[in-house]
């Protein structure tokens, strides 16, 4: 299935690791024609009130609810107008009092195609801080594909994604999509497979895999490296530094997290860990 990058989302919250995520999305925009989706969440100002039976209600501070709604809007303008957004087509989209990690609900109708956020901000995401576990949370339930870009993530041309996979999970709704953006990007796929002691497979298991799934999906620039290390974890963050990994891309079950080998939240923790850009994509979408 080619994965399309017609719309884009990502959240913003204006610290650095939103500017460097905001960078990416760019740089994937201008490549594709892409629309890119800003959105910041938010939670409106109440103010009190005595009921007459004692009671005690709470009502929205429309005038404080303008003024923040303005200084939102007037910052993500701001970012629009950075050198890397020339040319590009933005919209904007202010989302109140829902959980933060829940934002991509309220995009439902926009046919979104990829969803590119900062992890591990300063300020956390859009005043309610899409770090940590709310991180974790968007990749475990997201239908739609992650790029989560780290903190302190210098921004690079993407030239080399390693794609780490056991192949025992059905593979053709999701490595097209890691074709399609290697081909975007110019970039070389690594396939990674990490052995340990537990969840061992030979070398020749491995390499017959990798023959039919390059065979049904031709791409030049293509490469297997099979690794051992004590866990999975350890094996797939060392191999990111071995073959020089600007990307990383994994399969997700969504809320049973990686099967198999993967297995577990592998992606979510290395979602808070990986000083590398994370792109997952969910099974089945």
């Amino acid at each position: 299935m080619t994965m399309k990058f017609d719309n884009i989302a990502i959240p913003v919250d204006f610290s650095e690791s939103s500017l460097n995520a905001f960078k990416y999305a760019c740089d994937l925009a201008r490549r594709h024609g892409s629309r890119v989706h800003l959105v910041h969440v938010y939670e409106r100002s109440y103010y009190s009130v005595a009921g007459s039976a004692g009671g005690i209600t709470y009502a929205i501070d429309a005038t404080e609810n303008d003024h923040m709604r303005t200084h939102i809007t007037h910052q993500m303008k701001e970012l629009t107008q950075r050198p890397e957004a020339k040319g590009i087509h933005f919209y904007s989209k202010l989302i109140a009092d829902i959980p933060v990690w829940r934002f991509y609900e309220e995009l439902e109708g926009t046919q979104i195609d990829l969803i590119v956020m900062g992890t591990r901000g300063v300020t956390g995401l859009l005043h309610g801080g899409l770090v940590g576990t709310n991180t974790e949370r968007v990749i475990r339930h997201s239908h739609i594909p992650v790029l989560s870009v780290p903190e302190g993530a210098g921004f690079t041309d993407t030239k080399v994604i390693l794609f780490a996979t056991d192949f025992k999970d059905p593979l053709d709704d999701v490595y097209p999509k890691v074709v399609d953006l290697a081909r975007l990007k110019g970039a070389a796929i690594k396939i990674g497979v990490i052995n340990t002691q537990n969840n061992f497979s030979t070398s020749r298991k491995a390499y017959e895999a990798y023959e039919e799934l390059k065979g049904k999906y031709p791409y030049e620039r293509v490469e297997l490296v099979v690794h051992n290390d004590h866990s999975v974890e350890e094996g797939i963050q060392d191999l990111v530094h071995l073959v020089n990994a600007d990307l990383l891309a994994m399969l997700t079950h969504g809320r049973t997290g990686i099967g198999h080998l993967l297995k577990g939240s592998i992606a979510e923790d290395l979602s808070s860990t990986l000083a590398t850009p994370l792109f997952t994509l969910r099974l089945g979408n």
